[in-house]
């Protein structure tokens, strides 16, 4: 092979590798900081609310496509349940993700009082926009990261 031919090919199989894409426990107990409460500051841990180990293991299975989650107040099914998931697919697996909600008052305040809580004390508060819907507060419909995620 030529000189030229074998760096290209070398160029192409560097290029043609895909990043590995973690579990859903392992993204949470990796890059999740809890925003409030008592374990405000640290980072997620499966063994703080156990049926949350149970709770990724089945969503990582693949077995299931629909997931529903009931429990008693101040349990952790917000984060765990609802941000987590949604952070994963947005910002791990890197695809668009549709939050829908009864009104945009109320999609307004959850973006506000808890998923940009948690993007903001993560390393992907770096994608957030700088510019557009999203970058400065206030209400918007879809916002698009900078990794090309959107969140409807």
């Amino acid at each position: 092979m030529k000189t030229v031919t074998r760096s290209e090919l070398r160029w192409l199989l560097r290029q043609s590798k895909t990043s590995k894409v973690r579990s859903m426990r392992d993204f949470a107990e990796q890059e999740i900081i809890i925003p409030d409460g008592p374990y405000q500051g640290r980072r997620f841990d499966c063994n703080r609310q156990p049926y949350t180990r149970l709770w990724f293991e089945a969503i990582d299975t693949g077995s299931w496509d629909r997931f529903v989650a009931t429990g008693p107040t101040q349990s952790g099914k917000t984060l765990s349940c609802f941000l987590i998931p949604l952070l994963y697919h947005l910002f791990e697996v890197g695809e668009t993700v549709i939050c829908g909600l009864p009104d945009m008052d109320m999609a307004s305040d959850k973006w506000r009082e808890d998923l940009l809580p948690v993007i903001e004390r993560s390393k992907y508060r770096d994608l957030m926009p700088t510019k557009g819907g999203g970058s400065r507060g206030g209400k918007t419909e879809a916002i698009q990261f900078l990794n090309g995620a959107r969140r409807v």
